[in-house]
């Protein structure tokens, strides 16, 4: 948890200056339309767009964000080699499910403590025998720690 927390310090500072860019964007279209479906849906996918680039980039590359390499972690697929693009999509929807889907529904069914299902899929790794998210199950992925002064 606390590697998403230093990751999420940069990604806000990283999708802040990409909202001033949004933000200049929406100065040269219409009046109104940044208030319009078509704006907030516009807003939201630059929000999904945004974030899975940071993470997709960096679990491509090295496999590792820069929080994960404060603490040595790498995510690996099942072969010990760093994920693709494709299996980090994967990786990207499984983690907002892992977040969200959950107390999505619940909301939406009307539960009053709803917000208690939040982080779910990443709570689960507590009582998953090799500690993996609903994310790393759904796609063959794990994060592994190596010792400091080990090669990769």
């Amino acid at each position: 948890m606390i590697v998403l927390i230093y990751d999420g310090l940069l990604l806000f500072g990283v999708t802040l200056f990409g909202y001033a860019l949004v933000f200049l964007i929406f100065q040269l279209l219409p009046t109104g339309f940044e208030a319009s479906i078509y704006g907030k849906v516009f807003k939201v996918l630059y929000l999904l767009i945004a974030t899975f680039t940071f993470y997709g980039w960096f679990w491509t590359h090295g496999g590792q964000t820069l929080g994960m390499k404060v603490w040595n972690l790498f995510l690996i697929n099942q072969d010990g080699k760093y994920i693709s693009w494709s299996v980090a999509a994967a990786r990207y929807c499984a983690a907002l499910i892992s977040w969200g889907a959950v107390p999505g529904v619940l909301y939406y069914m009307g539960v009053e403590r709803w917000y208690l299902a939040v982080g779910l899929g990443f709570v689960w790794s507590l009582v998953d025998r090799y500690n993996l998210t609903w994310h790393d199950i759904f796609t063959s992925t794990r994060i592994i720690q190596l010792p400091k002064n080990k090669p990769k």
